[in-house]
């Protein structure tokens, strides 16, 4: 069923006489219970913050991702049991044909992952993947917080039905709790001029690192969609799903307004994700009471 935040409006459909005011939607995460002796992370030095209204870095090639060959603007996050690394999951996903596939997804609840809807259905040959192992802050062999099985996904009707990019997210449903060390993203709906130049941080599990290792890169948002966040951050296969977040108004707790979804292509000169709207916003809230 579609929302009024998703449907069509045709070009004789009667003009609206009072514009929709933007407001704030957000949802609490939880911090998670940390070990006592728990010390700042390296890797907090990798996180930026607040908005940068300067031009983005021209870039000279583009592809699947903006990596260029030979500089690639990543760093390894090499202390993935601190948060927020802790709750961003390394997937490894098993298709109703066995064939293996990596992906990333981030926690939204004590059972519930979130990643791109292509982790979870593939669209060309209608069907759901078969399996999926979520490891929490996997760092090499390392898996500080154990390894989880699902079978059980869900994503958005537009997604399964026509394969349309701007639903492109989905969840992953565990039937036990999480470790209690890890905790759980804060996501919301935020205005366009909240989001407009904002300085975002995407980190997830790019197959170059053979879904194993974690990889952050951060920029800012070059442009908005109604349903898209585009930014010249480098990404690669395997990050899909990564959490997008940053810090609203100087906030120290991370907040996810979007999940990445889609390298440039041939034409784009950006990355894109899929931007937490309103409707999305709650229907994530609703995947996380699901038990």
């Amino acid at each position: 069923m579609s929302s009024r935040y998703d449907r069509d409006v045709c070009s004789d459909s009667p003009k609206l006489e009072v514009a929709a005011i933007q407001k704030v939607m957000f949802y609490e995460g939880d911090a998670g219970a940390p070990s006592l002796h728990e010390q700042p992370s390296p890797s907090d030095q990798l996180i930026v913050r607040g908005k940068q209204d300067a031009t983005l870095v021209s870039k000279i090639s583009y592809g699947q991702s903006l990596l260029v060959p030979g500089f690639d603007r990543r760093s390894r996050v090499l202390d993935t049991n601190s948060d927020p690394w802790r709750k961003i999951c390394a997937l490894e996903i098993t298709a109703t044909d066995d064939e293996q596939m990596i992906g990333t997804g981030w926690i939204a609840g004590p059972r519930l992952i979130i990643t791109a809807g292509h982790c979870v259905f593939d669209s060309f040959n209608n069907e759901w993947m078969k399996q999926i192992v979520v490891i929490p802050g996997r760092d090499g062999d390392a898996e500080p917080f154990g390894r989880y099985v699902s079978g059980k996904f869900c994503s958005m009707e537009r997604w399964t039905s026509a394969g349309d990019e701007n639903y492109d997210i989905g969840a992953i449903f565990l039937s036990e709790d999480l470790d209690s060390r890890l905790g759980s993203f804060a996501f919301g709906a935020y205005p366009d001029i909240d989001l407009s130049s904002q300085m975002i941080n995407i980190s997830g599990y790019p197959i170059c690192t053979v879904g194993e290792e974690q990889m952050h890169h951060a920029n800012r948002i070059s442009s908005i969609t109604t349903h898209k966040i585009y930014y010249d951050v480098d990404t690669e296969g395997g990050q899909s799903g990564s959490p997008i977040w940053f810090y609203p108004n100087g906030a120290t707790e991370p907040v996810v307004v979007g999940v990445h979804s889609n390298g440039a292509g041939r034409s784009l000169k950006a990355n894109s994700g899929v931007k937490i709207t309103p409707a999305l916003a709650r229907k994530i809230s609703e995947w996380r009471m699901r038990q």
